[in-house]
């Protein structure tokens, strides 16, 4: 759940439970600890996230000890619809973490998480 994960910044916010809210500065990111049922391998890292098809296009990095990768948020939505987006297959290391940062603000909203998913890859 996005609720496992670590708030840097002062605006964000959980809403519902389980949802991030209220990013809206590039200074701020969420950090997670690889849970303990993920063990060392390859998986595909899927994050599930709001975004207004107004707002997209915020440069965002998803990074593990392995390296960074970087991506812009997008929407197929008018409105906040959650939506999942593969960040691909990564590398998970012991003792990893995970960052997610927003590196260029597009509009007045980063996104609205809701979680990420880790699937084996073959």
């Amino acid at each position: 759940p996005a609720t496992a994960a670590k708030i840097h910044g002062k605006t964000m916010q959980i809403r519902g439970g389980n949802t991030i809210v209220s990013w809206n500065k590039t200074s701020e990111f969420l950090k997670w600890s690889i849970p303990s049922h993920i063990k060392p391998g390859k998986y595909e890292v899927v994050l599930n996230y709001s975004c207004d098809k107004n707002r997209q296009g915020s440069a965002m990095t998803f990074s593990t000890l392995a390296g960074a990768k970087p991506f812009k948020t997008s929407s197929k939505a008018a409105k906040w619809s959650p939506s999942s987006h593969s960040m691909g297959v990564i590398d998970i290391k012991s003792n990893d973490h995970i960052t997610l940062k927003c590196t260029k603000l597009k509009a007045d909203w980063v996104l609205d998480f809701h979680g990420i998913t880790f699937v084996t890859s073959q």
